[in-house]
């Protein structure tokens, strides 16, 4: 029986480093589970909104592109969860409008849970690119 438990902290322990190991890159594939709104801002402060909404709210920034308008944001590992990635693509749109697409991705192979943090991570973009402009 203790032994059964020891073996499953040191199996979890491993996945939380890996997991906090693990960074997104602006050329990961798109992933399925995506929210998007759009905007009248200008993409360049959209950007450094963005930006300064993830250094103020304890996500990392993984990766940038500022010429493709890919930022890679991810969350840390905690008891509940292994942590997420989130890469936000903005796209100019026809009528002078931005697209943000906002997505999320599991730093470990995660079936449930994943509908909070990204509605989290959503709406604190919005709001912060609403509080911007």
């Amino acid at each position: 029986m203790t032994s059964g438990i020891i073996i499953g902290i040191i199996v979890a322990s491993i996945f939380f480093i890996f997991a906090a190991m693990k960074k997104g890159s602006t050329k990961m594939e798109k992933p399925r589970r995506i929210k998007s709104f759009t905007t009248k801002t200008p993409l360049d402060k959209t950007m450094k909104t963005i930006i300064q909404f993830a250094q103020s709210s304890g996500y990392k920034v993984d990766d940038f592109n500022e010429n493709d308008a890919i930022i890679i944001l991810s969350d840390s590992a905690s008891f509940t969860s292994y942590g997420n990635i989130y890469p936000v693509y903005l796209k100019k749109q026809s009528d002078n409008s931005l697209l943000i697409e906002i997505g999320i991705k599991s730093k470990l192979n995660q079936l449930i849970g994943l509908d909070a943090p990204h509605e989290r991570c959503f709406n604190g973009i919005k709001t912060a690119i609403y509080a911007a402009s």
